[in-house]
């Protein structure tokens, strides 16, 4: 029987929706185990995802009843394409799912060959709609090479040098080529 243990209770990481914390998974009790990332969904994060759609959704119908030429502003779409893009990310199986279709895509884990990309091995079947178990990846966040933009909002040669983790001399066009196929993966 497999056992789940939290290494450190201060999280790794923490988003809008779940936190992240590393822990231990064995095989049995009292016997080391593989480094894995346990991720939890906020308590509550749910609801007030729900109770936040309830009240836009009724504050669109209002003002679409109130006001005829509220249809020409196409509020009901807007707030339905955000609603479609925000429900998912509370589900965490759905979370798994992606990560799974990205190691797919992004195979060098696997096979050392092809985009130096790294994605979590999602670690079946600990996977729930608030709880997701994966690989404990040492990496270099995708946040990390964003927030080093160039002076001029560009992603240059000097921004790549500055984002830690990226090998020395790497050059912007090989870290920007990275991040599009990654971001082509993840809206395509």
């Amino acid at each position: 029987q497999k056992q789940l243990q939290v290494v450190d209770q201060e999280p790794v990481g923490s988003g809008c929706m779940a936190q992240v914390y590393r822990a231990q998974l064995s095989e049995a009790p009292g016997r080391a185990g593989r480094e894995v990332a346990l991720k939890v969904r906020h308590p509550g994060a749910q609801d007030l995802v729900d109770l936040d759609f309830e009240v836009l959704w009724k504050l669109v119908h209002f003002v679409e009843a109130i006001w005829r030429g509220a249809q020409y502003l196409g509020m009901s779409e807007a707030l339905s394409h955000l609603e479609s893009f925000v429900r998912p990310q509370a589900d965490l199986r759905i979370e798994a799912d992606n990560m799974e279709r990205f190691r797919k895509n992004f195979a060098f884990n696997e096979t050392g060959k092809g985009l130096r990309v790294r994605f979590p091995e999602v670690v079946r079947p600990f996977v729930a709609e608030a709880v997701l178990v994966e690989s404990y990846e040492k990496a270099v966040p995708l946040q990390a090479v964003l927030g080093q933009m160039g002076k001029h909002g560009k992603f240059d040669d000097e921004a790549a040098s500055r984002v830690p983790g990226v090998p020395e001399g790497m050059a912007a066009d090989e870290v920007r080529e990275r991040v599009g196929k990654v971001c082509m993966d993840m809206f395509m």
